[in-house]
């Protein structure tokens, strides 16, 4: 994960390794928690999600990658779901899924990665696991204009 000045390497045991350098040199930090998440950039933070040390829902934000705050999430007194791949929009709308397939497949909406709701049943169809969320916009080609 990077943005135009820093690069992070976020391990699940909630390790971020940090380089300011083009990664010649790097630095740690802990967490106080796991991650079980993509990390995303939103243009002013970086952010992961996991669980505190107290197992509790957590999303862990920090606009440099070196001093992190932990911040329990809407998904507090659920052991689940755990958010898993993640996607933010240049306007800054959260997606994301728990990493279920089918049955077990669950996706959420946030506008701020903290409070999260959960997209109804039927608004989407349950599938294979879901292994990338991204967002992007382009032009579309010419003949989709027509």
């Amino acid at each position: 994960m990077a943005n135009s000045q820093v690069l992070l390497d976020i391990l699940d045991d909630g390790t971020v390794c940090r380089s300011a350098d083009l990664a010649v040199n790097w630095s740690s930090v802990a967490l106080s928690g796991t991650v079980n998440s993509d990390a995303v950039w939103t243009g002013a933070e970086f952010f992961v999600w996991g669980h505190d040390t107290n197992n509790t829902p957590t999303a862990f934000h920090s606009p440099d990658g070196s001093s992190w705050v932990a911040t329990t999430t809407s998904l507090a007194g659920q052991r689940g779901p755990e958010l898993n791949r993640i996607g933010v929009s240049d306007t800054g709308t959260f997606v994301a899924t728990n990493g279920g397939v089918y049955e077990q497949q669950h996706f959420y909406g946030s506008q701020d990665g903290i409070s999260w709701v959960e997209v109804p049943e039927g608004a989407f169809t349950p599938s294979h696991t879901i292994n990338f969320i991204r967002h992007g916009r382009g032009n579309k080609p010419a003949v989709c204009n027509e």
